[in-house]
């Protein structure tokens, strides 16, 4: 701990307060889920995951119960206030180590945003742009930089391993991204945003979203010999990503999200809350999704745009959607959550549907996995149907 005068860019001041405070701009929703496959053992793409919201109708219209994002991160926006309330002559109470450095992180980026910006649209526009590339651009001029340690790994499985492509030459580093247990959920994460080596309990993880839009993947198709439609690898590639996230994609994000943050209460116990997040990231538009493992509360943020465009050309990015990330990414020191007691009559009600494993979520889920082994699902209704059956008379 140490006296310091910090001044940041105002740039920081503005997003937060003609963006990221006004009132029901930024916003979380309280979701429930209705029905999932959690006590099966499938990997994430597989799995599925039915929700809804939280709904009143108290003045007779029919109004999701949500909550905003100054309320859950109602730490670093007083920070950020006070800062901005201390004027030129900046701050100078105490401040930790871990908290000035993440200070000093967002200001970093801020005032050398244009030559990110440059690298990641450098990857983003091209045509031949795989879901490892956008992986690494996202983790290595974006994400990875506003994280607590300034690094990430790729999912080690990934196809296509090479340095970042925007010219930088930096090579990312690949490794063991698996996470959860080969009796329910399981799967790999794209990107692992770790914490400071003192300071493990605080990793995050970003679900990369890469879709290519319809005319653009109508014209990267091509007929094979029997005359059918046949995709191309390019067709994987993208320029521009759907506005709405594929239900599918969705219910594998929710999945993820709930994993992890189980994960993070079993790994780091003594944390001070455990609303953890995943961030769902494409080239265009960026989501967050919240579970607390510890009162079974899930959010679900709006969809927000990454980039002001211009011509539908991505231009630059917005200062929010920085702002917004790095808060995120640093949840263990600037979400403080003073609303958990008002939220935890609005259960979402998983370990209702995971119980017939809930000792697997609550004690056995792994981290770092390089490979999951196969095992077999009990046979369903359907199966006892078809082969053995009591009539009842």
């Amino acid at each position: 701990m140490r006296n310091m005068a910090l001044v940041l860019d105002k740039r920081i001041f503005h997003a937060l307060n003609n963006y990221l405070c006004e009132e029901k701009k930024f916003l979380f929703g309280v979701l429930k889920v209705k029905s999932c496959n959690a006590t099966l053992s499938v990997p994430f793409s597989k799995a599925e995951c039915k929700y809804d919201g939280y709904w009143d109708d108290t003045y007779g219209i029919s109004e999701m119960c949500a909550i905003s994002f100054q309320t859950i991160f109602d730490k670093g926006v007083s920070l950020l206030k006070m800062i901005e309330n201390a004027g030129e002559d900046g701050w100078t109470d105490e401040i930790d180590d871990h908290t000035k450095s993440a200070l000093i992180r967002l200001n970093e980026y801020i005032e050398n945003k244009d030559r990110h910006v440059k690298s990641l649209l450098t990857v983003l526009n091209m045509d031949d742009a795989s879901e490892t590339d956008i992986s690494v651009v996202f983790g290595e001029h974006l994400l990875g930089l506003l994280a607590p340690s300034k690094t990430y790994r790729v999912d080690g499985r990934s196809k296509g391993k090479q340095c970042c492509r925007c010219g930088c030459d930096a090579f990312p580093a690949f490794n063991n991204t698996g996470i959860g247990h080969e009796e329910v959920w399981h799967g790999y994460i794209d990107l692992v945003l770790p914490s400071y080596p003192s300071y493990e309990d605080m990793q995050s993880i970003a679900k990369i979203v890469v879709q290519m839009d319809e005319e653009k993947q109508s014209k990267k198709r091509k007929l094979d010999f029997d005359g059918e439609e046949k995709k191309t690898s390019r067709e994987k590639s993208i320029v521009t990503v759907k506005q709405v996230l594929p239900e599918k994609e969705y219910e594998q994000a929710l999945a993820q999200t709930i994993v992890f943050s189980l994960l993070q209460k079993k790994e780091h116990p003594a944390l001070k809350h455990h609303m953890i997040p995943n961030i769902v990231i494409s080239p265009k538009e960026v989501e967050v999704l919240l579970y607390d493992a510890e009162n079974d509360i899930l959010l679900c943020g709006n969809r927000f745009r990454l980039f002001v465009e211009k011509n539908s050309e991505r231009v630059t990015l917005f200062d929010y959607s920085i702002v917004f990330l790095w808060m995120v990414l640093n949840y263990k020191i600037f979400c403080s959550f003073s609303k958990t007691e008002t939220l935890k009559r609005y259960k979402s009600n998983f370990p209702i549907f995971a119980a017939g494993k809930w000792e697997v979520y609550e004690n056995n889920l792994k981290s770092n996995v390089a490979h999951f082994n196969a095992v077999e699902n009990s046979p369903n209704v359907q199966f006892f149907l078809q082969t053995s059956v009591k009539l009842l008379k």
